[in-house]
């Protein structure tokens, strides 16, 4: 429980710290006169962020409930969305924030969506450490080859297609 509190303070504190920064810079959204097909991409860029982000943080908190629930911390968790990245409630929460930022084309939210991957990046750092000392050669080689925060998105898009044959 502390660690999500503590975690929804950092984040609404990022929050604020994205939106004044813009505002003291001017800048709150991206450039009107970008062509059409700029603004297209983004948008769609936008909602496959968000929808993304929505379904690694469902997983990871549903997975991370049955894992603590199940097997405790002694054991890894590699499937689901822990396939596709090591931190899927934070990386989801990254790409929601980016999704939104560019969906309702807010500059403070994607300035608060760097500040976030930032200041996870380093907390996840640590993290690792005392994990790997616990787990040892298993999640190096599982680090080696699943991301932090952000999916491989043609392991993504290959495991969409192979699952439904």
């Amino acid at each position: 429980m502390w660690n999500s509190s503590r975690n929804s303070v950092t984040l609404l504190l990022l929050g604020v710290i994205g939106v004044q920064l813009t505002t003291l810079a001017g800048v709150s959204q991206l450039p009107a006169d970008l062509p059409v097909a700029i603004h297209i991409t983004l948008q769609v860029f936008g909602w496959l962020n968000l929808c993304l982000g929505v379904l690694l943080v469902v997983g990871g908190v549903q997975r991370r409930d049955v894992r603590e629930w199940v097997a405790g911390f002694n054991e890894m968790m590699v499937s689901g969305p822990f396939r596709y990245v090591r931190r899927p409630v934070y990386g989801g929460v990254l790409l929601m924030l980016f999704g939104a930022g560019l969906l309702l084309n807010m500059v403070g939210l994607l300035l608060t969506s760097v500040l976030w991957a930032v200041s996870v990046s380093l907390y996840c750092r640590a993290e690792d450490r005392r994990v790997m000392e616990r787990m040892g050669p298993a999640y190096q080689k599982y680090c080696r080859c699943v991301p932090l925060l952000i999916p491989h998105p043609g392991r993504v898009i290959v495991d969409f297609f192979s699952e439904g044959d």
